[in-house]
């Protein structure tokens, strides 16, 4: 076996994934690492035995795989420090990635050359490259499994058994859709400058409420989603006490909601789409589309350490990915209309949420600036500003509510006879004036005004109403269309710091704060809103 088997290739391959899922443990499931290890081990097998004909020395071929597997993993994150590092090549034509690659390229070949003019096999550099290795990664598994083996067992409280009587007629479809990040009309006028009292206007006369005081009930995605399909609040649901700061755990209570266990017992499929956000991505969804080239969150982050983007630039980049999936979903909406029934639709849109990919009047917007989900003070630390915020995100409303007034004219033309439920919905609003780690310097109205629309055709008895939350949508929705008996909750907002999820911090009392921070007086500024200074003038 020693003839033709040298491990160092392959753990070198496997290290940066592990090291990747090692640093994201508490956000991420072990189960994603599977398809990049899959592919790193089957790699290094074929181009092993590969290189073993040309240099006719195992040991030699196992270190040209290894220094291109460290050469190629670290290409990204070279790529952002020489950025940081404010240097670039422009003055000659050259783009700094172009730089990087053909000096790796340089460095990869002389390994080749040196390594075919060593004499014998290598023995004490083998030895040493397999020592260090193991080293790393069996560092990297004991962290990642530590983390893995401390997150908090999730201990759920049985939903509210409400009182169901006998159900007549045909079961309703049920869309579910959530525009990440969209703000109410109110926030969105006055503060973005986007009116989208044409949209609201079409929706009214389509049939649709528009809840127009409401508000979110939680300033994160998961929490959000979460709290509205269990018809609860967070609080009530787990014991957050003893969640620490693992959103898996939140990723667990989604996945069990109570909502789909409720559909499910009545012989609903549920139809879910790709958002391209790993922790609301509907793993035993009976139906899960998305489009052909998609990425999940964690392979792309793998992605982006390597120099793939830019020798494959036809695949398109992250943002290109993630733009595709957006339209994808506006597209693929009213197609389900056709699926036999009943089904619950998920959508989840990141939009206009960033990353911003529209730009005015729907053209293609790339930041220049690694891809993420980053948002609020986040999204400032690597870079963004205030006006560069507020002119992307309205760019990117005002597409993204073009697009999707199109797709439900099309879900309602196409749906007959027997229209769906429709739930049109934001998670949270945007974040230009958040900040992840103090409410005290956060626009609590900006980040919970949220667009909360419902139609809800041959039930005109629903007691809807103005403030309505999420988490008392399902309870209403599920009162009318199974005779089920569902109490109102109350409707609060929680703000939480983004490193502690759970902290929650009840903010009800600002929602009517309509002063923007940025036009408070210094003095105040300095007090609520100081790590925006000079961002705001």
């Amino acid at each position: 076996m020693k003839r033709w088997f040298v491990p160092h290739p392959y753990l070198f391959g496997v290290f940066p994934v592990l090291f990747l899922f090692s640093q994201n443990a508490r956000d991420m499931r072990a189960g994603d690492m599977a398809a990049p290890l899959i592919a790193v081990i089957v790699l290094t097998l074929a181009a092993t035995l590969a290189l073993k004909f040309v240099l006719r020395n195992i040991k030699k071929a196992a270190l040209v795989v290894s220094a291109f597997w460290v050469l190629f993993f670290s290409f990204g994150h070279i790529l952002n420090l020489l950025r940081l590092l404010g240097l670039d090549f422009e003055q000659f034509d050259t783009a700094v990635n172009v730089v990087t690659l053909a000096v790796m390229g340089l460095f990869l070949i002389a390994t080749v050359w040196l390594s075919a003019r060593a004499r014998g096999d290598l023995p004490r550099l083998t030895m040493v490259l397999n020592s260090v290795v193991v080293l790393l990664v069996a560092f990297q598994i004991v962290h990642g499994g530590y983390l893995v083996a401390t997150r908090p067992s999730v201990d759920i409280a049985p939903t509210e058994v409400a009182a169901e009587r006998t159900q007549e007629g045909p079961l309703p479809n049920i869309y579910y859709i959530i525009l990440d990040g969209y703000a109410r009309h109110d926030v969105l006028k006055t503060y973005y400058g986007f009116d989208n009292s044409g949209f609201l206007a079409f929706l009214r006369e389509r049939g649709f409420y528009i809840a127009d005081s409401s508000h979110a009930n939680y300033a994160q995605t998961m929490q959000s989603l979460t709290s509205a399909l269990n018809m609860n609040y967070i609080s009530e649901i787990v014991h957050i006490e003893d969640l620490g700061a693992a959103r898996t755990a939140m990723a667990e209570i989604f996945l069990g909601n109570a909502v789909f266990r409720f559909l499910r017992q009545r012989g609903y499929r549920i139809v879910s789409f790709s958002s391209g956000y790993d922790l609301t991505e509907i793993a035993d969804a009976e139906i899960t589309l998305a489009p052909r080239a998609n990425l999940s969150e964690f392979e792309t982050l793998i992605w982006l350490t390597t120099p793939l983007p830019y020798l494959f630039p036809g695949g398109g980049t992250p943002y290109d990915r993630h733009r595709d999936r957006i339209l994808y979903t506006l597209d693929q909406l009213p197609v389900v209309t056709d699926m036999p029934p009943p089904w619950f639709v998920l959508a989840h849109i990141v939009a206009p949420h960033p990353p911003f990919v529209f730009g005015n009047r729907g053209a293609d917007f790339e930041p220049d600036r690694p891809y993420n989900f980053y948002d609020g003070s986040y999204y400032f630390d690597l870079g963004g500003t205030l006006d560069e915020y507020i002119t992307s995100y309205r760019h990117q409303a005002a597409y993204v509510t073009q697009r999707i007034q199109d797709a439900l004219e099309r879900i309602l033309a196409g749906s007959g006879d027997d229209p769906p439920v429709i739930i049109l919905q934001a998670d949270h609003g945007p974040g230009s004036q958040l900040d992840w780690a103090d409410r005290n310097k956060t626009w609590v109205k900006e980040r919970f005004a949220i667009l909360n629309a419902y139609y809800l055709p041959g039930a005109d008895s629903v007691p809807l109403y103005p403030t309505i939350t999420p988490v008392n949508t399902f309870r209403l929705v599920l009162n009318a269309y199974f005779d089920t008996d569902y109490t109102t909750l109350p409707d609060s907002s929680f703000y939480s710091p983004w490193v502690h999820p759970y902290w929650y911090q009840n903010v009800t009392v600002w929602l009517g704060d309509d002063l923007p921070i940025r036009d408070l007086p210094d003095s105040v500024k300095k007090v609520r809103w100081q790590m925006y200074q000079g961002r705001t003038e």
